[in-house]
């Protein structure tokens, strides 16, 4: 595989963070394969498999955080594999399951790998930082119980 390869998957994953951070949702139709798989899925899309719980799991996020913005730290890319430390900071105005806007603002950060197949995303491995929800919930918890 290609130096060219690796770069055009690289450009790929850039264009879809800009994308999703422009609320452009569809594009993960166009950059990610029908038969996508995550191999570490958030509790978000815990019952949603493949592409359409991504898709889901975007839509839940961007309506609690309808500002939120992913900033790519490092990006690194071999073959059809990339490699991506990246960190998405937003307000949480809106609703998020249960629980009612905090205004607080959050980071979460994470350090993934996406396999590539024809310059489409296959796979995804994930180590990231706590639930978004489990973080604002316990912060919450907190807060109220200091009243």
């Amino acid at each position: 595989m290609s130096t060219d390869t690796a770069e055009r998957n690289k450009a790929t994953f850039q264009e879809l963070m800009r994308e999703i951070d422009a609320g452009n949702i569809e594009i993960i139709y166009e950059i990610y394969d029908s038969a996508y798989r995550d191999h570490s899925r958030a509790e978000s899309r815990n019952t949603h498999d493949g592409r359409e719980g991504l898709i889901r799991g975007f839509q839940e996020m961007m309506r609690a955080f309808p500002k939120i913005r992913h900033t790519i730290h490092q990006l690194v890319a071999e073959g059809e594999l990339v490699a991506a430390r990246i960190s998405a900071t937003g307000v949480h105005t809106g609703q998020l399951d249960d629980l009612p806007p905090t205004h607080r603002s959050i980071t979460l950060t994470a350090t993934a790998i996406y396999r590539f197949v024809d310059g489409r995303i296959v796979e995804r491995w994930c180590d990231n930082s706590p639930s978004v929800l489990r973080t604002l919930k316990s912060s919450h918890t907190a807060s109220v119980g200091q009243g």
